[in-house]
């Protein structure tokens, strides 16, 4: 664990070429407490990367380092730093990052998983830095044309910015974020990212319905009788106004949530139309998040 996030645990060696450097990566696959130099890291070949496989960094910096054409597979990455790094043109496959500073970081036509970066920090303190990683990233997906890439880093981006807000509300010494700005933005984020994803993961959507559903069936299904039922102009066999049972029950729910099927069943107490206008505007909610997500996955 880096002591001081913006600098390198004592004792460190200095590296002042790639040469040594590269010497290093020849003897060893775990390197520790490097201090890279030179402003550029990059392969000597003009159409082929420098390959770095299976090797671990643990306290090792390349602060304000150009990396160009070197390709990365199932390296690890720990208390390093990327501050000001620019990375160019290289390849990162199977590698992971833990607690590694990427302050001021730059990303430019280089294949990377954001998922990557996922892990690597969950401090809100540090929301500044991982917003401006995850916009990097999305920069990235998008020019390198990777759509799954960049959904990964569009939620991780809007993730953090919504953990940013709060950062510079509670966090800062001098607030950036007023109160009621917290107030108007945090919790409609927040409720976004756990019910549908931002709008970008199908799965937050289907528990979300599920959950919904399951609710709205069994609340259906305790209040029938007090709905009051008529047939809206022709009865159905099997499906009865006075009590429920499992059929009717999913039907009506189905058409109340969905408008997929006609139940032909119509509440006409209060209680009853108070819970259909319920259920209709919460099934909106859903159908409109479901074709965000459809647009998003499929059309973009």
């Amino acid at each position: 664990m880096l002591k001081n996030f913006f600098q390198l645990n004592e004792p460190n060696t200095e590296i002042t070429s790639q040469e040594d450097f590269e010497g290093q990566l020849a003897i060893s696959k775990h390197l520790t407490n490097i201090l890279y130099r030179p402003d550029v890291f990059k392969s000597n070949f003009e159409n082929t990367k420098l390959k770095i496989l299976n090797t671990s960094f643990t306290n090792v910096s390349f602060t304000k380092t150009e990396l160009s054409k070197v390709y990365f597979d199932k390296c690890n990455f720990k208390d390093c730093l990327f501050i000001g790094t620019n990375i160019i043109d290289c390849e990162f496959h199977n590698c992971t990052f833990q607690n590694v500073n990427t302050h001021k970081i730059k990303i430019n036509n280089t294949y990377i998983n954001p998922s990557c970066f996922e892990k690597n920090l969950n401090d809100f303190n540090k929301a500044n830095i991982c917003t401006h990683l995850f916009q990097q990233l999305l920069n990235n997906s998008k020019d390198y044309e990777q759509s799954k890439f960049a959904r990964n880093a569009q939620y991780n981006f809007e993730k953090w910015k919504t953990r940013n807000i709060y950062k510079q509300c509670f966090l800062d010494n001098e607030p950036k974020v007023s109160f009621w700005k917290f107030l108007r933005d945090y919790p409609i984020n927040w409720i976004f990212k756990w019910t549908f994803g931002f709008g970008l993961r199908l799965r937050n959507f289907i528990i979300t319905f599920s959950i919904l559903f399951s609710f709205f069936f069994y609340q259906n299904s305790n209040n029938w009788s007090s709905y009051k039922f008529v047939n809206k102009s022709r009865k159905i066999e099997g499906f009865s106004i006075d009590s429920t049972n499992f059929t009717s029950n999913l039907y009506y729910t189905l058409e109340a949530t969905t408008k997929l099927v006609d139940s032909q069943l119509q509440p006409t107490s209060s209680i009853g139309m108070n819970w259909l206008l319920v259920q209709s505007i919460l099934g909106f909610v859903l159908l409109s998040a479901l074709v965000t997500i459809i647009i998003n996955r499929f059309v973009k």
